[in-house]
């Protein structure tokens, strides 16, 4: 069962924009599979001569040659502009003989350019997660905490309602977004354009966490599927055997000591620290020294 958190809509249902299919029985290809269709040759260019990665049926490229970034960029640059430049291309929505470049701008007569905005961009590069905010203002994912005294009392104005928050899939400790959706005139619509990291997350980017999750789901079918069958009736089996031998065990038998016979040539070695053997003339100082002290104490009352 897909988890819930994968359950987030995406950009155009939060902006309310319906999207619709056309139909398929038209002949001419729609613009996304021509341009598939067109650039998925590209890697048999001659300039990726020994670069391009082998197809499924092509043996491995045994001495791959990496190719320049600074080339590769170019090239895919040239493709692209080459393709929007073709005028033999009879996808739909061009007219016959008109480039995409041409089509693009008779269909931009008259039209404002709207231009995406940074917070647009980063809107759209946002995974969304339906989550509800607590009584303290904050809202928890992934056993983390976002939300700090800052934004509490803006956020404290939708306790209790699910809200769509905006996570960054790459790292999930950079700020999060807030946009409305329970509440009816709020859906959709922005209410906080940076909510920071309380408490950090389990895991740290999207990739993670799915691996987490595949991991988890992974573990719990290999122990259902090799989960032990009878164990009550094994585990009643033993208890009564052991009830069964109750008071009939032997009792322990008295350990045989070894006396070590000394008679012989064998001599027990010597033990690795010995107390150094004092000279003459360090016993009569320590007698000295031990009858000075009696001689001291006697003076002072000592041993009364």
């Amino acid at each position: 069962m897909k988890a819930k958190d994968w359950d987030a809509p995406g950009v155009l249902k939060i902006c309310g924009i319906e999207a619709s299919n056309t139909g398929v029985g038209k002949a001419r290809s729609k613009q996304s599979e021509s341009i598939y269709s067109v650039l998925r040759h590209t890697d048999n260019d001659p300039v990726l001569f020994l670069a391009q990665r082998p197809g499924p049926n092509d043996a491995p490229n045994p001495d791959p040659l990496p190719l320049a970034e600074d080339l590769f960029a170019a090239f895919i640059a040239q493709e692209i502009a080459r393709f929007n430049a073709d005028t033999t291309s009879r996808a739909q929505g061009l007219r016959r003989g008109e480039s995409r470049v041409a089509a693009f701008a008779r269909l931009s007569e008259g039209r404002i350019a709207r231009h995406a905005s940074p917070l647009q961009r980063r809107s759209v590069r946002m995974k969304w997660h339906e989550k509800t905010v607590m009584q303290d203002g904050r809202i928890k994912f992934d056993q983390g905490l976002w939300g700090d005294e800052n934004t509490q009392a803006a956020m404290l104005r939708h306790v209790g309602h699910k809200v769509l928050i905006g996570i960054d899939p790459n790292d999930y400790r950079a700020p999060a977004m807030v946009r409305g959706w329970e509440e009816a005139d709020l859906r959709g619509r922005i209410l906080l354009e940076t909510l920071p990291v309380f408490e950090p997350a389990k895991h740290a980017d999207e990739a993670s966490r799915r691996r987490a999750v595949a991991e988890e789901r992974r573990g719990k079918k290999l122990v259902a599927t090799y989960r032990l069958t009878g164990v009550d009736t094994w585990v009643a089996e033993k208890r009564a055997e052991v009830m069964a031998n109750a008071g009939l065990a032997p009792l322990p038998a008295t350990p045989k000591i070894v006396q070590l016979d000394a008679r012989g040539p064998f001599s027990p070695a010597a033990a690795l620290y010995q107390k150094p053997e004092l000279s003459q003339a360090a016993r009569l100082l320590a007698m000295l020294n031990s009858e000075e002290d009696e001689r001291n104490r006697t003076a002072s009352g000592g041993n009364r």
